[in-house]
Parts: structure tokens; C-alpha cells; sequence
């Protein structure tokens, strides 16, 4: 059901509740910010994909409150974009850096190894350790003037991810983490200690890897609301102040074919 843009779970309104105010406890205006910090995102995607990444680069341009440092698009080598399609998404986002990826496929020991290879990239062009690497699918769209975005770049947090429906790691569509984490903890891992993440969980998957890859390193990330996903999205008549600030974006997994028609409601509306 949804409360005000909210969405709760029938049978477990006590744990939302939990989870408000924990959030408050976080981000609340109590919290100490750090002014200073910025969010990098990090896109893979491929051509196949294209519409959507336009749809989501449209969504983020939504947001004026958040201190954006660069957008970075890793192409997946086998479906490339073409010269135009490049060039509307740098139309759409002036900040856009394209790479290209290789030995990319979907969950996959290999496949995660080649975003933490992509993340070192990123790393390398000198971010603030406090800044945020924002990991984003192509089927995200940021809600249209999100508050969320912003407490969490003021959070100063190690690592911020939503754990709804991934069962105690951070859900891969949306993650947030900071540079310092990320070089100490993230980028040094190999091939091999992946695949020994995989095999102690029987389980493959690169956001199961890097929550791991925290935990390892003595960080537990923190977990809250970030994206809503179908039986939110599908239920909710408007976005609300209080949607704007417990959610950064809807996450359309299994469902890119209603960004489209779902952007009014999500982000126009309330831009």
C-alpha cells in the first residue's frame, strides 16, 4: 500500500516505520554533512539499451541539488552505441565520459571483474576520497528533484545501498560508494578472490561481490530505501515530498518498457 508517496508492506508496516526512522537518524538535519563531496556515476550499458539510458540521463538532469562531477558510460564492446547515439547523450549530459568494456557479460566471475577494472579507471582521474562513485543501470530513472540524492552526498557514508529485495547486500541497480572505500577495499580485488566470494555463497552476482568485498575490508554498508521498484511505481498515484526524500529513483528491472510512459509521473511532474 502507499501512505502519503510511500509504499509500505501490509504485513510488515513496523519495519517501515523502523526504517523512517533510522533514515532520520541518518540523514536527518542532525547529521554532520560534508559539503564538499561529489557523485560520479558509473553507467554499463549497450546499444540494445539505448532508450533507456536516454530516459535515465533525461531523469538526472531532473536533479539541481546534487554536486555531479562526471557521468561515466561503459560500452559494452560486442553492441556498441553509434557516432549519433553518442552524441545525443552527450547532448543530454555535457559531463558524459564513454569507455568501452570488455569480457562483459551478465553475472559472471569475469564480468565483475571488468567493472572493478572500470571503477579503477574512474579512480584514476582523481576524485576526492569523500567523493561517491555511483553505480546506476540504464533502467533507472532519478525521480524528478529528489532530497535523497543530496543527503547522501552529504552523508559522509563509506558505502549506501538498498537491500529490499537483494536478502543483505547492496541491490546492483543503484549503490553509492565512496572513493576512499572504494580504493581500499574494492579496486585491489582479483579474479580469483571473486570467484571465492561466488563459490562461499554458491552464488553469482557483482552486487553479492562488492558488498562482500566491504564486509571483508570491516565495512558494512549502510542500508536504506534508494530505488522503488513495479508493485511501488505501479501503485503510486503522485510523487510526494516525502517520496522525493526517502527515494532517489524507480528501478525498472523486467519492466524498461514503462519508463516511457511512467517518466510524467516519476520525474516531469515534479520538476
Amino acid at each position: 500500500m502507499i501512505v502519503c508517496g510511500l509504499p509500505f508492506v501490509a504485513k510488515e508496516p513496523l519495519k517501515t516505520l523502523r526504517t523512517m526512522w533510522r533514515d532520520f537518524r541518518v540523514f536527518g538535519r542532525g547529521h554532520a554533512k560534508r559539503s564538499d563531496a561529489g557523485l560520479v556515476l558509473v553507467y554499463f550499458s549497450y546499444e540494445p539499451d539505448f532508450e533507456y539510458l536516454v530516459l535515465s540521463l533525461k531523469s538526472l538532469a531532473a536533479n539541481k541539488l546534487i554536486n555531479l562531477k562526471a557521468v561515466y558510460l561503459f560500452v559494452d564492446s560486442k553492441a556498441p552505441f553509434g557516432e549519433a547515439q553518442i552524441a545525443r547523450l552527450r547532448d543530454l549530459s555535457p559531463l558524459l565520459r564513454v569507455r568501452s568494456i570488455e569480457n562483459f557479460s551478465w553475472a559472471s566471475a569475469e564480468s565483475t571483474h571488468a567493472e572493478i577494472q572500470a571503477f579503477s579507471e574512474v579512480s584514476r582521474d582523481g576524485f576526492n576520497a569523500n567523493d561517491y562513485m555511483v553505480k546506476v543501470d540504464s533502467d533507472i530513472l532519478f525521480l524528478g528533484g529528489s532530497r535523497k540524492l543530496a543527503k547522501i552526498q552529504e552523508s559522509g557514508l563509506a558505502a549506501v545501498g538498498d537491500e529490499r529485495f537483494a536478502r543483505n547486500y547492496m541491490q546492483g541497480g543503484l549503490y553509492f560508494i565512496s572513493f576512499g572505500a572504494l580504493r581500499q577495499h574494492i579496486l585491489p580485488a582479483t579474479l580469483d578472490q571473486i570467484k571465492g566470494i561466488e563459490k562461499r555463497f554458491n552464488k553469482t552476482g557483482e552486487d553479492l561481490v562488492i558488498t562482500e568485498l566491504l564486509r571483508e575490508g570491516g565495512v558494512e554498508p549502510c542500508f536504506t530505501r534508494l530505488m522503488l521498484f513495479k508493485h511501488d511505481y505501479l501503485k503510486l498515484s503522485r510523487v510526494t515530498g516525502l517520496t522525493r526524500s526517502h527515494f532517489c529513483g524507480a528501478h525498472f528491472i523486467k519492466d524498461k518498457e514503462r519508463m516511457t510512459a511512467l517518466f510524467g509521473k516519476l520525474v516531469s511532474d515534479v520538476c
